[in-house]
């Protein structure tokens, strides 16, 4: 039995070299749970009381270790902790909703972040600034809470292949930038939003969409 006391809602448990897990539950709450006892090691907790400056929740998506720390975004920002006792090294606003599903990715020391009404944004890992934004169309449906209107939403993992950012989006399309200079190089419409990452292999992208369709393309510019 693991340690949390609220319902887990997200599907990835990231493990760590101190034999623990690290997840999200549904009030906000991040846990370090002890994977041979199910203890809980430590646990932050998301404070919304007024006045107190806390952009960003735990709850939205599978946190990212790295190097000893750990980086998550939610609400309207994103965070840095501490992996060896949850304390919280740095937060910061975005301007942007980040209450997106996809978990954070580290490249070439760049992180990057899934948004629900701004596409993908690379950050500075030290500082969480931003470095560059790769957009995507309006998104074909609501998928994050109290989100509407012409917003772009990333739900699909994101996935780093050489120099190229490759994801799929709910606007119906995949995806092909460079992760350095956030030109767009290719991108492949699949008619419908997607919400899960596409594979891919060689010079052929398969990716399913939103009304359980299926498709391989052959990819040209890359």
């Amino acid at each position: 039995r693991l340690g949390s006391e609220k319902e887990i809602r997200d599907n990835r448990l990231v493990t760590d070299g101190w034999k623990r897990m690290h997840f999200p539950d549904a009030s906000s709450n991040l846990y370090a749970i002890d994977i041979e006892d199910g203890k809980i090691c430590w646990k932050q907790v998301w404070d919304s009381s007024p006045g107190f400056p806390c952009p960003a929740w735990f709850r939205s998506s599978a946190p990212l270790l790295h190097d000893g720390l750990i980086y998550g975004s939610g609400n309207i920002g994103a965070f840095i902790l501490n992996a060896s006792d949850g304390a919280l090294i740095l937060q910061k606003k975005l301007g942007c909703n980040t209450d997106s599903r996809s978990a954070p990715v580290m490249d070439n020391k760049t992180l990057y972040i899934s948004t629900a009404d701004s596409g993908v944004l690379a950050l500075d890992p030290k500082t969480l600034n931003i470095l560059r934004r790769f957009e995507t169309g309006p998104a074909g449906i609501y998928t994050s809470p109290y989100t509407y209107g012409n917003i772009m939403t990333v739900e699909s993992p994101l996935i780093i292949r050489g120099n190229l950012l490759i994801f799929a989006a709910s606007d119906g399309n995949i995806y092909f930038y460079d992760k350095n200079t956030a030109a767009l190089k290719e991108k492949i419409q699949l008619g419908a939003p997607a919400l899960t990452a596409p594979i891919i292999k060689d010079n052929s992208v398969t990716a399913a969409d939103f009304y359980a369709c299926v498709r391989k393309f052959k990819i040209k510019n890359i």
